[in-house]
């Protein structure tokens, strides 16, 4: 049994979207670009203001190594 490259990513920034387009960015640079697979994804508020709007995201973003 082979055990896949795992990577994890922790980015923040204003727009969950965006965050996903710099991890793709990321993963792209560490496996090779389309030779990875997205197993994971959990965003969560970093900074919110005192009305409640949500200023900054934290997200987590993990991949394997996709196999042939």
């Amino acid at each position: 049994m082979t055990v896949a490259a795992a990577e994890t990513v922790v980015l923040r920034g204003v727009s969950p979207r965006e965050l996903r387009e710099r991890a793709r960015c990321r993963f792209d640079e560490q496996f090779g670009a389309g030779s990875w697979r997205l197993c994971g994804e959990q965003t969560r508020p970093c900074l919110v203001s005192i009305g409640g709007r949500v200023r900054l995201y934290e997200c987590r973003f993990e991949a394997v190594e996709a196999k042939s």
